[in-house]
């Protein structure tokens, strides 16, 4: 049976793994939504992934959304999700090697062009987590961040990556981030391939809205050069 968690007025906890947080993946805005929301069903205790059930309305609650936003925006982005993966970097010896986790196992949602049939009771999606997720997301006791999801709400997807690369760093309250690093995790190297577009369209407006919405406050951004060309950001934050 799914578990249908009502969201409470307190703390929403999103737990990750560092791994994933610096994982190379890329999520449109529903996509984060649909995930996030999943991320704040899990509890501690959870040794394995239940069935998650995630409610249109309170996705719409939650993230402070116009009910005109429909049941459609968080199929798709199910549905979607069930395609993608994350691409996590690690070391054996001397050499990096890359793993992919495939995301969804499972959903279960209203079938297109029933919208108008269906009542609010029927608006939900049921949601099972891939297993080979849980090292990254279950009984996480070390190398891990925390945060409220509440936190985060009102970020665009950039901004979400840059608060959760930041959030690690917590305590430091500094952290130095290579940018072609940041490109990769980000999949947008072809993108944005000159820096000053880098910096204009994914860095500059993740600093104003973390700034403005979220638990941190970013005081600098240091452009760190090797010759005239800009190769790591140094951000100095502090809660």
């Amino acid at each position: 049976m799914a578990k249908g968690k009502k969201q409470s007025k307190g703390i929403i906890l999103i737990k990750k793994s560092n791994n994933l947080i610096e994982s190379r993946y890329k999520f449109d805005i529903w996509e984060t939504r649909f995930f996030l929301s999943v991320l704040g069903q899990i509890r501690r205790e959870d040794e394995e992934f239940q069935v998650y059930r995630i409610w249109y309305r309170d996705v719409i609650k939650a993230f402070g959304l116009k009910s005109g936003d429909s049941y459609a925006c968080l199929r798709t982005a199910a549905q979607s999700l069930m395609g993608k993966s994350f691409f996590v970097n690690y070391e054996e010896n001397g050499v990096v090697r890359e793993k992919q986790y495939h995301i969804l196992r499972e959903i279960d949602y209203l079938k297109p062009g029933q919208e108008s049939k269906a009542t609010e009771s029927q608006e939900y999606i049921d949601v099972t987590v891939e297993q080979k997720m849980r090292p990254l997301l279950l009984q996480l006791q070390r190398n891990f961040t925390a945060y409220d999801l509440r936190n985060i709400v009102k970020l665009g997807v950039y901004p979400v990556r840059v608060y959760e690369l930041l959030k690690q760093y917590e305590s430091i309250g500094h952290r130095k981030l290579e940018v072609e690093e940041m490109k990769k995790m980000f999949e947008v190297v072809d993108q944005y391939k000159l820096f000053a577009d880098f910096y204009r369209w994914v860095i500059t407006p993740a600093v104003k809205e973390i700034n403005a919405h979220t638990d941190l406050t970013i005081t600098k951004v240091e452009k760190i050069k090797e010759g005239r060309r800009v190769v790591s950001l140094r951000f100095s934050f502090h809660v």
